[in-house]
């Protein structure tokens, strides 16, 4: 049986190899690898951020279908949203959920969104 082979990977050039070697050699400097912790700290926290705000965002509009007494099927209807992608949003610690949804859902509750961006120092 003929083994698969991929396409072939040419050889780097002289300037290539030299060029990546160099490379390897800046990211290994100690202040440069402290400086991309400090950058992968920084993300992590935004994204840690980021998740917390959808979060509360999710349980307001939650709390707002129960205080309603909204069934997702009455929900469905006036947002024109799938019952699948509403129980999702219920569900899922992170549903990936747009803005134009979560404006759609508050819509169909009666409630307005606000979206608010700050500066921070």
């Amino acid at each position: 049986m003929a083994e698969k082979s991929g396409p072939r990977r040419r050889a780097p050039t002289a300037a290539e190899t030299e060029r990546i070697r160099k490379a390897i050699a800046e990211e290994s400097r100690p202040e440069v690898m402290a400086a991309n912790r400090a950058m992968g700290q920084r993300l992590l926290a935004q994204k840690q951020q980021a998740a917390t705000a959808a979060a509360e965002v999710q349980a307001q509009l939650l709390a707002e279908k129960e205080r309603q007494q909204l069934s997702l099927s009455e929900l469905q209807e006036r947002a024109g949203i799938g019952r699948s992608n509403l129980s999702r949003l219920w569900n899922q610690t992170d549903p990936k959920v747009t803005l134009e949804t979560v404006d759609r859902i508050a819509a169909a509750q009666h409630s307005k969104l606000r979206v608010t961006l700050e500066s921070t120092p």
